[in-house]
C-alpha cells in the first residue's frame, strides 16, 4: 500500500479509462504522469538528503512546484549521482527509467514505435514491482526523527494520533529494510 495522493490516483484512473478503450498511447502517457507526481510528491515532502546543500534542495522543490519543469527536475534527481543521489537506486533502475521515459515520449511526441497495450501493462508491473524502492535519501532517518519527537510528551500531547507517521513509512523506508523488521 503506497497511499497515493488524489492527483496520483486520478491520472491512473484516466490512464486506466485510455487502456479500455485502447488509446495505448494516451494510457502509457497517463500513468509515467502518474509515477512522476508520486515521485514529485515524495520530493516536495522530504528533508534536505545528506550531501545536498539546502540552497540546491530548495532550487529543486522550487522547480517541482513550476508547471514547465517539475517533470524533467524529477527525472534528473532520478537520475543524479553527484554531488549525492537524492534516490538510493541501483544503476540497472536508472536504465529501466530512461527507456520508460523514451517510451512516455514515443507517446507524446508521435514517433513511429508502435505502443500496445504490452506496454502500458508492462510499465504497470515496472511501477509494482519499484514504486517501493523510490525513497528519498535521508527520508528513513527523518521518519525516525518525527516519531521521537511524536513520542517525547515535551513536544506531543499523550494520545495524539499517529496515523500520518505509519501512513508516510513506505514512502520512507524501502520495502526490502521493512522485512528486516
Amino acid at each position: 500500500n503506497q497511499n497515493l495522493t488524489q492527483d496520483s490516483k486520478s491520472l491512473f484512473k484516466e490512464a486506466n479509462l485510455c487502456y479500455k478503450a485502447s488509446a495505448y498511447r494516451a494510457a502509457l502517457l497517463f500513468s509515467y504522469i502518474a509515477f512522476q507526481t508520486i515521485l514529485k510528491e515524495r520530493i516536495l515532502s522530504a528533508l534536505v538528503p545528506n550531501g545536498i546543500s539546502e540552497k540546491l534542495w530548495t532550487s529543486i522543490q522550487t522547480d517541482m512546484r513550476d508547471d514547465d519543469k517539475w517533470d524533467k527536475t524529477v527525472f534528473e534527481c532520478l537520475m543524479k549521482k553527484s554531488p549525492t543521489q537524492i534516490f538510493q537506486i541501483s544503476e540497472d533502475l536508472r536504465q529501466q527509467l530512461t527507456y520508460w521515459r523514451y517510451r512516455r515520449n514515443d507517446c507524446a511526441h508521435s514517433k513511429s514505435n508502435i505502443i500496445s497495450y504490452s506496454h502500458v501493462e508492462s510499465f504497470w508491473c515496472f511501477i509494482k514491482s519499484n514504486l517501493s524502492k523510490f525513497v528519498v535519501v535521508g527520508s528513513q532517518e527523518s521518519l525516525t526523527n518525527r516519531i521521537k519527537r511524536h513520542f517525547d510528551y515535551s513536544y506531543t500531547a499523550p494520545g495524539t494520533p499517529y496515523d500520518s507517521i505509519i501512513s508516510e513509512i513506505p514512502h520512507a523506508i524501502e520495502r526490502d529494510a521493512l522485512q528486516c523488521f
